[in-house]
């Protein structure tokens, strides 16, 4: 849906220059479209049952996991489902908060204290990456408007790939 959108925000970003997509356009696109379509098949199959367990690297990995899926935030366009499930991740936090409001029902404080030390550095993550984010987004489309719309463009139409892939 915001394919049209972009389209003609990248047409007035063409028109302020050559009014061709050039080879870094084209390169980002492929880059983006490349990331969208091969990290899914990467990710394990049984993706759907996974869960996470508290430790440093889990814990260091969901901040990161905050920080990129909070870019689907700030980028047109772009769904932040798609993405956590690009980074093989959507299932797991999604049954993290499932369980964390279980545990919160029942007034399990192991559960709550297990779903607190997950979420609470992908939260960390999500918001500390809206402000990096959004500060590089700007900084992207100022600098290289053209490539950053073509890398958008990669990743919106590969999408489909990646959704059907992990359904």
């Amino acid at each position: 849906g915001g394919l049209p959108v972009l389209y003609g925000s990248l047409k007035k970003e063409l028109a302020k220059g050559s009014g061709k997509i050039s080879l870094p356009g084209i390169l980002a696109f492929l880059v983006l479209f490349g990331v969208a379509v091969f990290l899914p098949m990467m990710n394990a199959d049984d993706e759907v049952l996974r869960t996470f367990t508290p430790s440093f690297g889990t814990m260091a990995a969901l901040f990161f996991v905050g920080v990129i899926a909070s870019a689907t935030m700030v980028v047109p366009g772009v769904s932040g489902s798609l993405v956590m499930m690009i980074l093989g991740c959507y299932y797991g936090i999604i049954n993290t908060i499932k369980s964390f409001l279980d545990a919160l029902r029942a007034f399990d404080t192991a559960g709550l204290v297990h779903g607190f030390a997950l979420l609470a550095p992908f939260g960390i993550g999500v918001l500390l990456g809206i402000f990096l984010i959004a500060k590089l987004i700007t900084f992207l489309f100022k600098r290289f408007g053209v490539q950053t719309y073509c890398a958008i463009f990669g990743l919106i139409i590969a999408s489909p790939f990646a959704i059907f892939y992990n359904t």
